[in-house]
């Protein structure tokens, strides 16, 4: 993964369930989040995190 930043992306994920069998490919667009956590002073931070559980593939 290049640089990030706020443009949109694709994530495409899998993994291997608690039973060893392998999930399906799951596919998410979403927008990393942007946040100035120290004041509108500082620098602004940028963050992208998925979570993939039972009820899918989601941004957290």
């Amino acid at each position: 993964m290049g640089t990030l930043t706020t443009s949109p992306i694709e994530a495409e994920v899998t993994g291997t369930g608690a039973n060893g069998a392998a999930l399906p490919l799951r596919t998410l667009n979403f927008t990393p989040k942007s946040a100035k956590p120290w004041g509108e002073q500082c620098q602004a931070t940028i963050t992208a995190s998925l979570l993939l559980d039972a009820h899918g593939l989601r941004q957290s």
